[in-house]
């Protein structure tokens, strides 16, 4: 998915958070910064229905003049199909 710009970016997380239930959580498990770029592993942690399912991701975002330009999130998405209700 390219998604450019404040709008679409925001459409996207919006959408996101409708489908998780308002139920999401980013725990930051390290950083590193170079530069205009930083690195994070996270664990995503979603509550669909009555059950959190979690998806570790690294992110990487460049960031200038205090806005991030450009935001990669890498994840295997088996593991949290593995975790999906339903399943």
């Amino acid at each position: 998915m390219d998604v450019k710009g404040r709008l679409q970016a925001g459409e996207v997380l919006e959408r996101a958070q409708a489908m998780f239930e308002r139920n999401l959580v980013w725990d930051i498990l390290r950083e590193a910064v170079n530069g205009p770029i930083v690195i994070l592993e996270r664990l995503d942690r979603h509550r669909l229905a009555d059950k959190w399912v979690e998806l570790p991701v690294t992110g990487v975002f460049e960031v200038h003049n205090g806005l991030i330009t450009y935001w990669r999130d890498y994840f295997d998405a088996a593991t949290i199909l593995s975790q999906w209700p339903g399943r």
